[in-house]
């Protein structure tokens, strides 16, 4: 995503597919999560997608999903653990963790849903959520002029 100095490009990933059963928090992708999480990454790597950073929830699965990202791409900024990003994040959370960005850079975000559709849906202006299936990738060009970020979507994968 080309970086302009007054806009931020957002990359939302939701984690691949997670076993089942078990603690949430602790449930790793399943082979066919690791999968497409694999062709994701290679979508990024070829869109010379290099971001500051990438935000993770703390579960595994995501982590799982942003390490295997990281993995990919040449020169990508450090992956962190992030608690906003948690499963049951508030669309008032990640507005507070969006504002905190650096313009000019580009980040992805690894999380969950009902939460990054909310916050997709919230950006663009639409209501209810976007959806994202496991593994799928929306990006968004963030725009702070206004009194509220908004965004315009650039490209989907997997939605």
């Amino acid at each position: 995503m080309p970086t302009d100095p007054t806009t931020l490009g957002l990359v939302l990933v939701r984690h691949g597919e997670a076993e089942s059963g078990g603690d949430d928090a602790t449930r790793g992708l399943t082979t066919a999560g690791r999968r497409t999480i694999r062709m994701l990454s290679a979508d990024l790597q070829g869109r010379n997608l290099s971001p500051a950073v990438i935000r993770t929830s703390p579960a595994r699965r995501a982590h799982q999903t942003a390490e295997t990202i990281f993995s990919a791409l040449p020169e990508p900024g450090p992956v962190r653990p992030t608690n906003q990003l948690a499963s049951g994040a508030r669309v008032k959370d990640l507005l507070k963790l969006l504002r905190a960005e650096s313009p000019g850079t580009d980040v992805v975000w690894v999380g969950h849903m009902p939460d990054l559709g909310r916050i997709a849906a919230f950006l663009l202006g639409r209501p209810g959520e976007v959806d994202f299936r496991p593994g799928a990738a929306v990006a968004l060009r963030i725009d702070f002029s206004g009194p509220l970020p908004a965004a315009t979507e650039e490209w989907r994968w997997g939605a």
